[in-house]
């Protein structure tokens, strides 16, 4: 699932299109405009110069722009906001497992499934963290694939353990529940089997 996004076009067929031919008209406009320029040029020298000293202006905004843009940018990001997006979540929830791996230590000591399951978040968390300082390194895309079939194993075989355990609990409580209720059974006064035998049967 989580990489379910691969399976859709980043683009409808008709964006392609549409962009394909926005280009070649793109590409077609500026050899126009070309031309228009070497005509303003030849026949009318100062509203060329006029033109020069615009697109010169434009050139200079452009620059100070990128350069606003290139200041804005934060340990790889865009901006510190960006950043941020993926930092402060990513922590919160590595906080989030932390806390519950804990718990889950202090209540299932013996669960090793419970703690697979906390391990590999954790382990996601790690790398998550690691990726936002170091955002030039990254993974082929084969490699997160492997590595995502690796944890989605890891953490099915960790729910079932899991449930194995829940299910081996509950039939040793069963079974102690049984017992207790044939010794009550067999010692209770006779006048009272019949209410006692209701007292047992709802908790079986």
């Amino acid at each position: 699932m989580f990489f379910a996004f691969e399976f859709f076009e980043k683009e409808s067929k008709w964006t392609v299109i549409s962009k394909n031919q926005a280009i070649l008209d793109k590409k077609e406009n500026s050899k126009e405009l070309n031309k228009i320029k070497d005509y303003v040029k030849e026949n009318n020298p100062e509203m060329f110069a006029q033109y020069i000293k615009i697109n010169n202006k434009l050139k200079n905004s452009k620059k100070e722009y990128n350069e606003a843009v290139k200041n804005d940018k934060f340990l790889g990001f865009n901006s510190f906001k960006i950043f941020a997006y993926q930092f402060f979540p990513t922590l919160l929830f590595f906080f989030y497992v932390i806390y519950h791996f804990y718990v889950n230590i202090k209540r299932r000591k013996n669960n090793i499934g419970a703690k697979l399951v906390h391990f590999v978040f954790i382990l996601f968390s790690i790398v998550k963290l690691y990726w936002v300082f170091q955002s030039s390194f990254d993974l082929s895309k084969s490699e997160y694939y492997l590595y995502s079939l690796i944890s989605t194993i890891a953490i099915s075989y960790a729910v079932w353990l899991f449930h194995l355990k829940e299910l081996n609990w509950y039939k040793r409580v069963k079974n102690k529940l049984i017992k207790v209720s044939v010794y009550s059974l067999h010692y209770v006064e006779e006048n009272k089997k019949e209410k006692m035998a209701q007292i047992i049967e709802e908790p079986i």
